[in-house]
């Protein structure tokens, strides 16, 4: 260490400033704490004295370093000062700013569009309604012409077959007089040939008899077999009516299922176009969000660079300012 006050006074005002760093004196002391032993120090010749003082002197060296010290000082004046800033602060603030502008936009375009997804989706629930309703109305018209033409041909049948009945009581009462006439005539005949008694006139009359008897029956059966087939005719009618109705009713059934299915897919299909759309809206409105906040932070930057000026700020300063948060 330097013996010159003045020397010890520059250099602390060094070290100070951060120009010069010292370096500690050696120690006398172990480690563990004990004196170390004084070397040997052999006698020194001593120095010669000389006539002229080779020194500076003390003022000049406090001159020296106070010209220094003014140096270092304007040095440090003219260094550019960084303003502070809490950057954190100003996003923060510049984010909610952005939020207020942005989020009732696409808030607006999510509800508008689920607007018409709702005006779509009760559009098509009704079709399917009217569609399920018509289906049940084609049902009740075919059910009606069905038990129409059940009554129609029931009453057809029935009138047939009294039509039947009655011809076949009007057959028999007149064939049963047409032909005790000719019985008649026919005995008549033969009595007035004198062969009512013989074997080929009685042989004739039986002949004619089997004959009458035969065609009677015959008559008869046509007219049986004519109520048989009515009632036949009415029997298969009312089977296919009623395989109509039943089928009717399956196609009904399968029509209306049909139609709940697609309006189930059409729903299906919607909840995803939704959803998508709900992507798509937020990831939009993400972006928009931070442009905006970008925008208005650097607006805000701006400003406040700008009042730098008026605050008392040097040009030095609000670039350095510029250059760090800008």
């Amino acid at each position: 260490m330097s013996s010159n006050p003045l020397m010890d006074f520059g250099a602390s005002i060094f070290e100070n400033l951060g120009l010069i760093k010292r370096t500690p004196a050696p120690s006398n002391k172990d480690i563990w704490g004990n004196e170390k032993p004084k070397p040997f120090t052999p006698l020194a010749t001593p120095p010669k004295v000389s006539s002229i003082a080779t020194a500076p002197s003390n003022s000049l060296e406090l001159q020296m370093l106070e010209a220094q010290i003014q140096s270092l000082r304007a040095q440090n004046a003219a260094r550019p000062k960084l303003p502070v800033l809490n950057t954190a602060d100003m996003r923060a603030k510049a984010q909610s700013k952005a939020l207020a502008s942005v989020n009732p936009v696409y808030q607006d375009k999510l509800n508008n569009q689920l607007e018409r997804f709702a005006l779509q989706r009760t559009q098509q629930t009704t079709e399917t309604a009217f569609g399920k309703e018509a289906e049940d109305k084609n049902l009740e018209y075919t059910k009606e012409d069905i038990e129409r033409n059940r009554g129609r041909t029931a009453e057809d049948v029935a009138a047939a077959i009294d039509k039947s009945l009655y011809n076949e009581g009007q057959f028999q009462e007149t064939e049963g007089d047409e032909f005790d006439i000719v019985n008649r005539q026919a005995r008549e005949a033969l009595a007035e040939s004198g062969l009512s008694e013989s074997g080929l006139g009685q042989q004739g009359l039986e002949t004619m008899v089997e004959d009458r008897n035969r065609a009677s029956t015959n008559q008869l059966k046509d007219f049986t077999d004519e109520r048989a087939n009515q009632e036949l005719f009415k029997t298969r009618t009312f089977e296919d009516l009623g395989t109509k109705e039943t089928r009717s009713i399956e196609l009904n059934e399968t029509n209306k299922a049909n139609l709940d299915r697609s309006l189930n897919d059409y729903i299906a299909m919607q909840e995803q176009d939704i959803r998508d759309f709900r992507l798509d809206n937020e990831a939009e409105r993400q972006g928009a969000l931070w442009e905006a906040t970008n925008n208005v932070y650097d607006t805000d930057i701006q400003q406040w660079l700008a009042g730098l000026k008026a605050s008392g700020w040097r040009d030095q300063d609000i670039a350095l300012a510029a250059q760090v948060y800008g």
